[in-house]
């Protein structure tokens, strides 16, 4: 799949979601994998990797982002909302590399969200971060794929591929 910035508003975004129906609330771990390259990495602020789920009356999302200005992954406080630096660091790839990212989460007994790790290229860092989801409504689970543009919104391309969500 591939999303393409042309133009436009700076640090704008392009987003690829699948919805996966309504979910079980004996559902609490969560796997997101693919693999990304970009065709200009040098015009391109960062990506992101997402999954969530709604149970139970919250909204838990499992954002990651890869913010190459900042060089460093950050997660998402869904209550806060705000982005959460992990410290681990995330490098701009050189053009057409292929980079394959994994995240692992989990929705915890005591109803927090929890970043478990992240998995680039083979190499893992363990997260271990906490937060607290939102209220919500509904019963859904899914997954979203997001490239962001630059604040010139210098034109590129982002190509995912091989994406799988797994979750028990």
């Amino acid at each position: 799949m591939a999303e393409s910035i042309l133009g436009g508003t700076p640090y704008s975004h392009l987003l690829a979601y699948k919805s996966l129906g309504s979910t079980s609330s004996s559902i609490h771990h969560f796997i997101q994998d693919a693999y990304l390259t970009f065709n200009k990495p040098a015009n391109a602020n960062g990506f992101s990797i997402a999954g969530h789920q709604t149970v139970n009356g919250k909204h838990y999302r499992f954002s990651t982002q890869c913010s190459f200005n900042k060089k460093v992954w950050s997660v998402w406080d869904t209550k806060n909302r705000r982005w959460k630096s992990t410290g681990v660091a995330c490098v701009r790839p050189a053009a057409y590399s292929w980079q394959h990212i994994t995240v692992e989460t989990e929705r915890t007994s005591d109803g927090r969200e929890h970043f478990v790790s992240i998995t680039v290229n083979g190499h893992k860092s363990y997260i271990n971060q906490y937060v607290y989801p939102e209220g919500g409504s509904g019963s859904s689970i899914g997954m979203h794929l997001e490239v962001d543009g630059n604040i010139n919104e210098a034109p590129y391309t982002g190509y995912w591929d091989k994406v799988k969500f797994t979750v028990w």
